[in-house]
């Protein structure tokens, strides 16, 4: 089954409302998409938050192509949505997210995850990215949910409703094997953007005292993205210090890149430099690096994302994308 275009807008930001609702996707993170025909699907824009989305906002795409059809600027990941409607002819519907216990979990080798398939890692957007979703869509024939490494989920479904349960039942998976991995670890359900007090508003500094901030601000070392949302929104690591005196936020490099956005105050939580628009988000993006680093201090052998792809994320997010939002 495919959707008439006036179905699947409906459908597309009903789901986005869902999601929100639920709490598996923050600011304009992931994507959400519906078949339209054998040729194309109609996907959520580049860069627009999904709260105040509409039909007309959604941009349709041709599968073999990846052309736009008509205007509008899709998802800059398109592609995976792409590669997979045509190799799953039974799937319809598809919602991409960066929920946060699975993104969590897609950080771990296969020694540690052998239930949930997860795709290598590549970067956003990167033939990379779209070529390791196609094997592991192929090589997981029956598998409607996916993890993708350092960055989130991916799920599938014949109808929205479908893909929606399949998105919050691998949250569920993912919460049982970090509980799993981590026998004793802070509270879960507790909200970051509940835990964010201004320091200095005038130079946009705030302090998240959330219970994984709190526990990684205990800890004595520079701390380095094991996701790609936080490479993108908050930089390029969090180092440790000691006193408010020492933070200058964001640092930036000799051609005024912004490199950092927070900081590890010892002790006390995250210091995080962003707008009063935008600190919400980063509340929670910084709060999910927190739990993905947490888990890989218990495990001992986890890499976080190389330099590299961190400087690529970081640069291409600060001059390309967060100009879209």
């Amino acid at each position: 089954m495919s959707y008439d275009r006036k179905t699947a807008e409906n459908k597309i930001i009903g789901a986005c409302q869902r999601l929100i609702e639920a709490g598996l996707i923050a600011r304009t993170w992931g994507n959400v998409s519906a078949r339209l025909s054998h040729n194309s699907f109609l996907i959520t824009p580049s860069g627009k938050g999904y709260e105040n989305m509409t039909g007309d906002d959604l941009v349709e795409v041709s599968i073999n192509e990846l052309a736009t059809l008509g205007s509008g600027t899709p998802s800059s990941e398109k592609g995976i949505h792409a590669i997979t409607y045509s190799l799953r002819e039974n799937v319809d519907f598809i919602i991409h997210t960066h929920q946060s216990l699975a993104s969590c979990i897609s950080i771990l080798p296969d020694s540690y995850n052998n239930s949930i398939p997860c795709a290598n890692y590549g970067l956003n957007a990167s033939q990379e990215l779209i070529d390791n979703i196609s094997k592991v869509v192929q090589d997981n024939p029956a598998s409607k949910g996916f993890l993708m490494s350092n960055h989130g989920a991916f799920c599938l479904g014949k109808t929205d409703e479908e893909a929606f349960i399949v998105s919050k039942e691998l949250e569920e998976q993912s919460r049982k094997l970090y509980d799993s991995l981590a026998t004793r670890h802070p509270d879960f359900s507790l909200h970051a953007d509940s835990f964010i007090k201004p320091i200095s508003s005038a130079e946009g500094l705030y302090l998240l005292e959330s219970p994984f901030a709190l526990a990684i601000s205990k800890e004595e070392y520079e701390v380095f993205p094991y996701l790609d949302d936080f490479a993108q929104f908050a930089g390029l690591s969090m180092k440790v210090v000691d006193s408010l005196s020492e933070i200058t936020l964001p640092q930036t490099d000799s051609t005024g890149l912004p490199l950092r956005e927070c900081a590890i105050l010892r002790n006390k939580g995250i210091v995080c430099h962003a707008s009063t628009d935008d600190i919400n988000a980063l509340s929670i993006v910084v709060e999910k690096q927190c739990q993905a680093a947490y888990l890989a201090h218990i495990l001992g052998d986890i890499n976080p994302i190389s330099p590299e792809n961190v400087m690529t994320d970081r640069k291409n997010y600060v001059l390309s994308y967060s100009k879209l939002k």
